[in-house]
């Protein structure tokens, strides 16, 4: 698994989900 790959998937997944978290690495 690489990196890259999986930060694209944990930006998209922290984007959709950000209203319900608001994770502070989407700030």
């Amino acid at each position: 698994m690489k990196e890259e790959s999986f930060l694209r998937t944990w930006k998209g997944f922290t984007a959709t989900n950000s209203p319900k978290i608001c994770p502070p690495a989407n700030a």
